[in-house]
């Protein structure tokens, strides 16, 4: 698609065999779509500027500051606390899917919802990859 859409552009391309593209496939269960996010989310968090600059690692660092303090409310036995973080973590990820799938069914968003909790602990795992590389 990105060819043809340069090529439609009157883009002069050029074949770069220095260039390596690395596919996995398409996840077929759970475990390797966690995977595949946590090897795809990387990228954001080698520096401090990729990270300012991703909305994704922004929100992912926003998905384990919550998930942290709740971890700390229940400790702390904060009833209240831990349920408005479990709101704002529900929040996060229906607008992560409102804001992608708006043009979709309400039950499509809801599904995408479940599965923006995934995709943010695979994008929060991508953070200790990035640090051991």
């Amino acid at each position: 698609d990105f060819c043809q859409r340069a090529k439609k552009a009157e883009i002069i391309l050029d074949n770069n065999l220095a260039l390596v593209a690395i596919h996995h496939g398409y996840p077929k269960n759970l475990n390797a779509f966690i995977k595949r996010e946590s090897w795809h989310g990387k990228g954001d968090f080698y520096n401090l500027s990729n990270t300012l600059n991703s909305l994704v690692a922004l929100a992912t660092l926003v998905f384990i500051l919550l998930h942290v303090t709740l971890f700390a409310t229940i400790i702390m036995s904060e009833l209240t606390a831990s349920i408005v973080l479990v709101v704002g973590i529900f929040a996060l990820l229906f607008i992560s899917a409102l804001k992608k799938f708006h043009h979709c069914s309400a039950i499509s968003i809801l599904i995408n919802t479940y599965i923006y909790y995934w995709y943010f602990l695979g994008r929060s795992i991508s953070i200790v990859r990035a640090i051991k590389e």
